[in-house]
């Protein structure tokens, strides 16, 4: 199973946990990726199922909603204070670094979804370190809200309002497998079960 390493794990990991109980035998193998990099790995049969953002619908996929997930543009509260000024251009963003997750996919696409071309960058692979990076002070960017809940509570994170820049996103997490492809009872069983999970969730 190829999951996006922002998604939330949790009920997730019920669902897994679920059908592990009714296939002791069955090895499942996570693999974390980022933006394309789970639909990819579902396309090339590297993975039975995917669990991804949902930027545009493929028909060469089979979906099903999950859960929504809100991104928000944060800093920490001396980085905004070093701009001069709270409601900022994005103008005043090109000479500090903007921390990016790279697409864990072979062929990035072209989207940008919030990059800011101009400025100054950090690329990671994970989540988690660019986190890490915005809360030290050394750059800002788009975080996922179950991340960072503690951190806007605390003050240690503040969101950025910027002119022409939403300050959220929301996106579409779905998981998703190959239309008209064969699987096993077991992966058939999986699908069945986070039907009924979700279709359980108020």
């Amino acid at each position: 199973i190829a999951i996006e390493a922002s998604c939330p794990l949790p009920p997730v990991l019920k669902v897994l946990g679920e059908c592990e109980r009714k296939f002791p035998g069955t090895q499942f193998t996570l693999t974390g990726d980022t933006l394309w990099g789970a639909l990819e790995r579902l396309k090339s049969g590297e993975a039975d199922l995917a669990i991804s953002p949902w930027f545009e619908e493929d028909l060469e996929f089979e979906s099903l909603p999950l859960t929504t997930a809100t991104l928000t543009t944060v800093a920490t509260p001396q980085f905004r204070a070093a701009l001069g000024k709270e409601r900022l251009e994005l103008e005043d963003l090109t000479g500090s670094v903007q921390v990016v997750v790279r697409d864990s996919s072979r062929a990035p696409r072209t989207q940008s979804f919030g990059y800011l071309a101009e400025g100054r960058h950090w690329y990671v692979t994970d989540h988690l370190t660019k986190k890490e990076i915005i809360l030290a002070g050394m750059g800002w960017g788009r975080l996922h809200g179950h991340l960072i809940g503690e951190e806007l509570r605390s003050g240690r994170l503040v969101p950025l309002a910027i002119q022409n820049y939403p300050t959220t996103m929301e996106i579409s997490i779905r998981i998703a497998r190959m239309r008209g492809r064969s699987v096993g009872p077991v992966g058939a069983t999986l699908w069945e079960d986070f039907q009924l999970f979700y279709r359980d969730q108020p």
